[in-house]
């Protein structure tokens, strides 16, 4: 009798668990002229008192990527377009990015830098297998910045996963 009393208790947590590693995928896709862009939401891992870091990825006809946002306290600076990003994982591995694309916006009453980070199979492989520790840029202003993740470490190894690759 009692594991008739359990056995719609496991259903339940299976659904809620099934249902929680959808939630980890808000994207969405858009075709522009035959361009497929999937793009997962970025969401804040890190900050200091004058920025907030914000990281997601997608991809632009399955290439995946990593896009990263600084978001100003004050007046916005570039990301510096000949500096790597870097990130530092959890198991000792680095994996630095090159920038692609990027620029300034607005959004709302914050101002903030953006870029684009093409990802290769074997970044792919390194991401999907441990959290992120640190974040490393340069801004056009000299400064090299660093940033210890505070949350939504395991952000980019769900998405990677939402990209299906």
């Amino acid at each position: 009798m009692k594991t008739n009393h359990i056995f719609p208790l496991i259903v339940l947590l299976f659904l809620a668990l099934v249902g929680h590693s959808q939630n980890d995928c808000i994207c969405q896709t858009i075709n522009k002229k035959g361009v497929i862009v999937f793009q997962c939401q970025t969401l804040p891992v890190a900050n200091d008192n004058s920025t907030q870091i914000g990281l997601g990825v997608g991809s632009i006809n399955k290439s995946p990527y990593v896009s990263l946002t600084v978001r100003f306290k004050d007046t916005a600076i570039e990301i510096d377009k000949s500096f790597e990003l870097h990130l530092w994982l959890e198991d000792g591995n680095v994996v630095d990015l090159q920038y692609l694309n990027g620029g300034l916006a607005q959004m709302g009453n914050s101002q903030l830098a953006h870029g684009i980070f093409p990802l290769n199979s074997v970044q792919v492989v390194k991401l999907k297998a441990s959290n992120i520790k640190v974040v490393a840029i340069k801004l056009t202003d000299g400064l090299r910045r660093s940033y210890q993740i505070k949350k939504n470490a395991e952000l980019i190894i769900k998405q990677l996963y939402c990209l299906k690759l």
